[in-house]
């Protein structure tokens, strides 16, 4: 594996390198560090091999207020081009692999690159997003693919900058839905402390009718 740093843009962190994926040869790629989100864009070219892969830090997609547990994952790869994975709809430049255009997310979790069998890969789906088999040597390759970026990633020295830029990028987004949550249940509150008012009224009501002498 080798890679040479330039700074092609005002805030943007620039590298060219490759991986070595054994017997599907080397992958190069061209990565671009978003600084405002801590998103890097793996732009690929190999063997039968082309498009992009995000690497996300999961602090991305998770609630910053929350301190990070056991079922966060290490890393997020994305299949395309994903500078703002929040909202995400249209993926430009998907990763194909033998001419077969993969879709969707995969999460690395600790140990997940040392077991073969808890790798996961991405998706084939039609234009309706119904998912398609996959065929064997595609998979195989898209395996190496994943294994060897997600390795390469998680090497790098500046993942604790990226995940606080993640952390960062994420509060607009989780501060809009905490404040939902807030004000839903402010109005619960106080709909259920006027119905409470109501209740205790029309108790009072009843009780001053028993203790009201007989006419």
């Amino acid at each position: 594996m080798s890679s040479t740093a330039t700074t092609p843009a005002a805030g943007q962190h620039q590298e060219h390198g490759h991986v070595d994926l054994g017997e599907h040869g080397l992958l190069h790629f061209t990565s671009t560090t978003e600084p405002t989100t801590g998103c890097v864009i793996y732009r690929l070219t190999g063997t039968r091999i082309s498009g992009a892969i995000s690497a996300v830090p999961p602090a991305y997609a998770h609630d910053p207020s929350e301190p990070p547990g056991p079922a966060r994952p290490e890393l997020v790869l994305i299949s395309g081009a994903q500078p703002h994975p929040i909202g995400r709809r249209h993926r430009a430049e998907p990763l194909t692999v033998f001419g077969v255009d993969l879709t969707g997310d995969c999460n690395i979790y600790p140990g997940t690159l040392a077991d073969s069998r808890r790798l996961p890969l991405f998706q084939r789906e039609d234009e309706w997003g119904q998912r398609l088999d996959i065929p064997p040597a595609t998979r195989r390759r898209c395996a190496a693919v994943l294994r060897a970026l997600a390795g390469h990633h998680l090497r790098r020295p500046d993942l604790d900058q990226l995940a606080q830029a993640a952390a960062l990028a994420a509060v607009p987004t989780w501060l809009v839905i905490h404040h939902g949550q807030l004000v839903k249940s402010e109005t619960a509150v106080r709909r259920a402390e006027e119905a409470r008012a109501a209740a205790a009224e029309r108790v009072q009501r009843l009780r001053a009718l028993l203790a009201a002498p007989a006419a």
